[in-house]
């Protein structure tokens, strides 16, 4: 993005053509550049882009004031960038769940929807989001308004996260015109889940919050407290659920999360006990 803006503005903003004369002079003059000799250009790195795009704001030379959230996210932004390196280039450096869930939250995310409202990215979802979810959620709007709204709470994050990893790999796509590929998804799934009934430590299945289809097979178990010395017999046993898993779209939580309603999702529970 930081190099669109440079670029849409001069082409040399964005790129290393000191070693290339002949382009450098083509590009000062205004003149055309063979593609092929444009693609050989060095493309200067994030840390330069961003300097430059920053300084040409702050001067009021790119961005006429509607960029200004960048210069105001610099600090973030640089330190993305620094943790980014750490960990790519030196392997030594570690963030800590909850630290990385404030980091993407509170910061990341609210950028990347200021990005999104720009006139240049409106209309482009459809290339990089997911699609609808089944239960109504979009957790990409959820996360960001749990970081303004409430104090953080690491298992609703997760619940969330979840269903925005799920919802990538939802196959069924909401276009009439690929029905036909979307029941052959639906059948195929539903068939694997109904298949599992029977099964041990196999409870229910039922619709799942990202997909929607009955595919979301139900996990359970037993769990027994003591044992009659004198007959071997257990003296208490309790059933319960703990684990649910979606064969078409791959959604997966465990009861380490509470139930989805305990977070405010008008979602059925999935987490239930009874004794024996």
């Amino acid at each position: 993005m930081c190099k669109e803006f440079l670029r849409k503005d001069h082409p040399l903003l964005a790129v290393d053509a000191s070693s290339r004369p002949v382009i450098l002079h083509k590009l000062l003059k205004g003149e055309q550049v063979d593609p092929e000799d444009h693609e050989g250009l060095k493309s200067i790195e994030f840390a330069d882009a961003f300097d430059r795009l920053c300084r040409l704001i702050n001067n009021g030379r790119i961005g006429g004031g509607r960029l200004d959230f960048i210069v105001q996210a610099k600090d973030v932004l640089q330190n993305v960038n620094v943790l980014r390196n750490r960990l790519w280039h030196r392997g030594v450096f570690i963030l800590r769940y909850p630290a990385l869930d404030e980091l993407i939250g509170n910061f990341v995310l609210p950028f990347v929807e200021t990005i999104i409202s720009l006139q240049e990215y409106t209309g482009l979802e459809r290339f990089w989001k997911y699609r609808n979810l089944h239960c109504g959620i979009d957790p990409f709007e959820e996360i960001i308004r749990h970081f303004r709204r409430s104090e953080y709470d690491i298992g609703k994050v997760a619940f969330l996260k979840e269903l925005g990893r799920a919802a990538y790999e939802n196959p069924i796509i909401n276009d009439p015109n690929l029905e036909f590929f979307n029941r052959q998804y639906r059948q195929r799934a539903e068939r694997a889940a109904s298949a599992e009934l029977g099964e041990p430590n196999i409870s229910d299945v039922c619709r799942c919050p990202v997909c929607g289809v009955d595919s979301l097979i139900v996990y359970d178990d037993v769990e027994t407290e003591g044992e009659d010395p004198l007959t071997g017999t257990y003296i208490r046993a309790f059933r319960y659920t703990w684990q649910v898993k979606c064969v078409c779209c791959t959604f997966e939580i465990n009861h380490h999360l509470k139930n989805p309603r305990e977070y405010g999702f008008q979602i059925d529970d999935y987490w239930r006990g009874e004794e024996l």
